[in-house]
C-alpha cells in the first residue's frame, strides 16, 4: 500500500493511517515528530539512446546522458553530477 487517508484534527507529524492486511496503522513522520533536519532529496534523469539499426553480432551501441542533483540537510553536501556514457546492449 503506497496511499492513507489524512485525519483532520491530527498533530502535525501524524501523516494519516493507512490499512495493511486488515490492520488500520498510523502513517507517522518520525523527523517530524522528534523535530529532526529533513532527509536529503534527490532529482534524477536518464535518457538512454539504443542504435537498434547499428548491429554487430547481436549487440546494438547505447548511448546514456545522465543527470543528477541532491539537496542535502548540510549544504557542502549539496552535488550535481553529469553524465554521458557508451555502452553495448545485446539486441536480443
Amino acid at each position: 500500500p503506497t496511499s492513507f487517508t489524512r485525519q483532520p484534527l491530527a498533530p502535525d507529524y501524524i501523516l494519516g493511517i493507512m490499512t495493511v492486511r486488515d490492520m488500520t496503522l498510523p502513517v507517522i513522520d518520525l523527523r517530524r515528530m522528534f523535530d529532526l533536519a529533513p532527509a536529503n532529496e534527490e532529482i534524477r534523469a536518464e535518457l538512454q539512446l539504443v542504435f537498434r539499426d547499428i548491429d554487430y553480432m547481436g549487440f546494438n551501441p547505447v548511448l546514456t546522458l545522465e543527470t543528477a542533483r541532491t539537496r542535502s540537510n548540510v549544504a557542502i553536501h549539496d552535488t550535481h553530477s553529469s553524465g554521458l556514457g557508451l555502452s553495448i546492449r545485446s539486441a536480443f
